[in-house]
């Protein structure tokens, strides 16, 4: 059960404030259990839900200090924020599709919605399929490379080529997305 309430907790916090994503905690299910880390999946979305939509009811209510905390969040910076806010321009509520593919933070499209004329519903129904996608993928890819790796290398040695990816992989994004 602590595993899932991990997932929900998850899910919220990077929705709002925090800045690692959870297909982190997705992934290291996923070496072990695929059937876990989908169901895991669904919580991290609910918790991504209610978190989406604390961070558009705030900047509803306070737009100015609602982009302020989010652009102190790492790895978003002004270029990232223009980058949502151009992508809601152009393509309204869909914007949550071209998002994940460019890497652009779910919590930058709860704040800059409402200024874009999103409602909050049509955005909430778009982050369901947007953001589930994407915790799935993980989730499979990962499991089925853990398969892969069994055959010819420990368990352990499966985590930690799982812990270096995420660390390369944030090197990476921080230093390609941290702009302020």
């Amino acid at each position: 059960m602590a595993v899932l309430g991990i997932a929900f907790i998850w899910g919220f916090a990077e929705a709002t404030l925090f800045f690692i994503v959870p297909d982190v905690w997705l992934s290291y299910l996923a070496l072990s259990s695929l059937k876990r880390a989908l169901r895991a999946s669904v919580l991290v979305l609910a918790g991504a839900l209610l978190g989406g939509a604390l961070m558009y009811q705030w900047a509803r209510a306070d737009e100015a200090r609602a982009l302020l905390a989010v652009g102190w969040v790492p790895g978003i910076g002004v270029a990232t924020m223009r980058a949502s806010a151009a992508l809601l321009r152009d393509y309204g509520v869909w914007a949550l599709f071209p998002g994940v593919l460019q890497g652009i933070p779910y919590k930058t499209f709860a704040i800059q919605a409402p200024a874009s004329g999103v409602d909050l519903l049509p955005f909430l129904a778009v982050t369901i399929p947007a953001r589930l996608a994407r915790f799935i993928l993980a989730s499979v890819v990962v499991n089925w490379i853990a398969r892969r790796l069994a055959a010819r290398t420990s368990e352990r040695a499966t985590r930690m080529t799982l812990a270096v990816f995420w660390v390369l992989f944030y090197l990476a994004y921080f230093s390609l997305h941290y702009q302020k």
